[in-house]
């Protein structure tokens, strides 16, 4: 069986799982330079356990029915691990996830702004300011039609034991991940990762993932 595998993931909601966050009030910090441009703290990702179908996990999983639901680990380690927070750095933002990898030959057609620099660590949170630089994904945002993010990161997938999974709670994790772009989404699979303002109140929703 193969225990491990390289797999695109594009943390957009798909699955059944529900998350829920507490209402909470995020203060405005978001702020307009003069050419319209938007600047805005937020949540970029997250450690812990989210659900995938196995049809999304590559070989690893090719022994199970694709529509399975398999727990995927992120631990702190790898998604703090100073290589994967650098593959985060400038990282382009795009409206949905693009079916390939941005480039430098797509980007022109995909990208919608980047990450200021580095993100940083923020306890289970990876964390950044973004900076929107189109009049689309601002007036999306602004919306409030989507303000949810959701990454999009190649990451290596490796499978643990029944036995071990029986003992963790989850069937593999991820490790060597690696940040191609950042997405807005009406719905992240993070749950979390969202851009900040006061307008955004987490009211016992359910963030299906």
């Amino acid at each position: 069986m193969v225990k491990a595998t390289r797999v695109r993931f594009i943390d957009e909601a798909t699955t059944a799982q529900s998350f829920k966050d507490k209402g909470i009030q995020l203060p405005t910090q978001r702020t307009f330079k003069d050419s319209g441009a938007m600047i805005a703290p937020a949540t970029l990702a997250r450690t812990g356990i989210m659900q995938y179908l196995a049809k999304e996990c590559g070989a690893a999983f090719a022994d199970m029915d694709p529509n399975a639901v398999v727990n995927i680990m992120t631990r702190p380690e790898d998604l703090f691990d100073p290589a994967s927070l650098e593959s985060y750095r400038a990282a382009p933002i795009t409206i949905g996830h693009p079916d390939d990898d941005v480039n430098i030959e797509n980007a022109k057609d995909l990208q919608r702004g980047h990450l200021d620099g580095l993100p940083t660590q923020d306890g289970e949170d990876l964390t950044g300011h973004i900076v929107l630089t189109h009049a689309d994904a601002v007036d999306l945002v602004g919306s409030g039609e989507a303000e949810e993010l959701s990454s999009g990161h190649n990451a290596t997938v490796v499978r643990v034991t029944d036995e071990e999974a029986a003992q963790l709670g989850y069937h593999a994790y991820k490790t060597n991940i690696r940040c191609n772009h950042i997405a807005i989404v009406r719905r992240g699979r993070a749950g979390t990762a969202r851009i900040a303002d006061e307008q955004v109140k987490m009211f016992d929703q359910a963030f299906v993932d």
